[in-house]
């Protein structure tokens, strides 16, 4: 029973070979493995406090749960903290997908409030193998095949190498007492029907199955952590910041080269928030579609001739693709400066993609900041006759997120001033004349 703790405590300072006596939350929900994982940690003298989920699914039952937990809690001198929640089943989700996103939620608020600097959940072996067929049985990667990680951020799991038997064989001994969670003990969840059916049918074929699980699990996790090196590594070679979009950039050229497929890509864009069917998707458009977009939560990818281009969502605080400015300046806001600045006070005129510096004398005001539109012309400066805007940008091999996302300066009397980060008109550049300049300035929004 010995070994019990000490393969606890030794594989939590082997998650944590730095930790000097920071602040400890322990998630406890009322049954063995959390109370024997509360106990172990309480027996060595971590400075822990018990945090307990009610989420009041099984009613009276639940309420008892947490009665036992804070009592235990109470009985030891420990802080106690108890959160219930109304559980409210979303579309796509199980109830106790829903339960778990809420449950860390909690706790890493009460993490940043209250100063813990770990966060730790009694998750064994079994649990892992379970999470591992579930992962198998869904469709997975090599990742979800290794099972739950020992560790995530300032997330601890100190029992996740510990069988569940062992748990059971640790709690008799030390007479820990637990409450026992009937919903447990049916096939309502699909965890349930692989813990109660599939691996008793898996043990028949082998009386050894969890070991041998087991030990797959840990051959993959080492499998995986050569195959995340190497996507890091292909990350950095074809994954590229780009200034001039605000976002990254993937040549098509250099991704064939790889050898696309599915699955690299899907690496490759994963960290943007896109999917692993997006992925599957945007490869067939890659040869079929270009132009079309994707979008995730917060970023936009879109398939040029090239490349792949994927930048952030514009910030939500900026919505209209048009502003009227009057002539009150300066004037700021969440997305734009504009100033009038006379010649001696300018050093440099060279401007970037997110400004334009115009003859002040030549506006006529208000002015609008919008978006270009089909049909806008101008007089690019140093040239004779009006050009479209989308000709004159294609003209400048402009991408098409970015030329989507480019501004033009236009008067109170309809005439374009210019093209923001290109260009300003013939008839509104500055010359040797102007006395005052126009500065108008797009605020990053990006990163």
């Amino acid at each position: 029973m010995k070994k019990t703790e000490e393969n606890c405590i030794d594989f939590f300072r082997s998650l944590v070979p730095d930790y000097s006596g920071e602040k400890i939350l322990v998630a406890v929900s009322g049954g063995i493995d959390s109370m024997v994982c509360a106990h172990i940690f309480k027996k060595f003298k971590y400075p822990i406090t018990i945090a307990h989920c009610n989420f009041q699914l099984r009613k009276e039952e639940s309420d008892k749960d947490a009665l036992f937990v804070k009592k235990w809690a109470e009985k030891n001198k420990l802080p106690y903290l108890e959160k219930k929640f109304n559980v409210k089943k979303s579309k796509g989700q199980s109830t106790q997908m829903v339960a778990r996103d809420l449950r860390y939620d909690w706790f890493k608020d009460e993490a940043q409030k209250n100063g813990f600097a770990y966060i730790v959940t009694a998750h064994h072996q079994d649990d892992s193998i379970e999470t591992s067929l579930m992962n198998m049985i869904r469709g997975t990667g090599i990742s979800g095949m290794t099972g739950i990680p020992s560790r995530n951020g300032h997330i601890i799991r100190p029992m996740v190498h510990i069988p569940k038997s062992e748990i059971e064989a640790y709690a008799r001994k030390e007479k820990i007492k637990w409450r026992t969670d009937q919903t447990n003990l049916t096939t309502q969840y699909n965890r349930n029907k692989i813990r109660h059916q599939l691996i008793p049918l898996l043990k028949k074929f082998n009386p050894n199955f969890l070991e041998v699980y087991a030990n797959n699990m840990y051959i993959w996790q080492n499998v995986a952590r050569i195959y995340q090196q190497s996507m890091a590594r292909l990350k950095t070679e074809l994954v590229h910041y780009d200034e001039g979009i605000g976002g990254f950039k993937i040549s098509l050229l250099e991704l064939f080269g790889r050898g696309l497929n599915d699955e690299i890509l899907f690496e490759l864009i994963a960290q943007f928030g896109f999917n692993s069917d997006q992925a599957n998707q945007i490869g067939h458009a890659i040869h079929e579609q270009p132009g079309k977009k994707f979008f995730s939560k917060d970023h936009v990818l879109l398939i040029d001739r090239l490349f792949i281009l994927i930048k952030p969502l514009e910030n939500q605080t900026e919505k209209e693709d048009l502003y009227l400015v009057d002539n009150n300046l300066p004037f700021e806001n969440q997305g734009w400066e504009i100033d009038v600045l006379p010649p001696f006070q300018i050093k440099n005129l060279q401007p970037n993609q997110d400004e334009i510096w115009l003859s002040y004398q030549s506006i006529t005001w208000p002015i609008k900041i919008r978006k270009w539109k089909p049909g806008d012309k101008f007089t690019p400066m140093g040239m004779k006759g009006q050009k479209k805007i989308s000709d004159f940008l294609t003209d400048l091999k402009v991408d098409r997120l970015k030329k989507e996302d480019t501004w033009i300066v236009e008067t109170s009397k309809g005439k374009i001033a210019g093209v923001i980060g290109y260009r300003p008109d013939e008839n509104f550049k500055i010359s040797k004349t102007t006395k005052h300049y126009l500065h108008i300035k797009r605020k990053s929004i990006y990163f």
